[in-house]
């Protein structure tokens, strides 16, 4: 029995997959890069907690209001350590986003 092999098999069909997939990527990210940081947070930009919260009355009641919950939901076992930080974050960028849309 011979084996055939296509080119479709080849090391360079599977390099310029991974390439085209690569190219993708990139090009879905620039696309709708303020929807995945919507969703995910600028990771380059440092987060607000309460101690710079200070000047803004309403932040910081957003905040104190946010982590609060999320200290709760950890108190009382509905979340584990690793869910709170993730959790956490996101409070962090809602009192944020929202602060600096009024």
């Amino acid at each position: 029995m011979t084996r055939t092999t296509s080119a479709v098999d080849s090391k360079w069909a599977r390099l310029a997959a991974l390439c085209l997939a690569v190219a993708l990527a990139v090009m879905f990210y620039s696309l709708w890069r303020d929807d995945v940081v919507a969703l995910f947070g600028d990771l380059t930009e440092p987060q607000a907690d309460m101690a710079s919260a200070d000047g803004d009355p309403v932040l910081a009641a957003c905040l104190a209001t946010r982590i609060g919950d999320v200290d709760r939901m950890r108190a009382d076992g509905l979340i584990g350590d690793a869910q709170y930080e993730a959790f956490r974050s996101r409070a962090v960028s809602l009192c944020v986003a929202q602060a600096a849309g009024r």
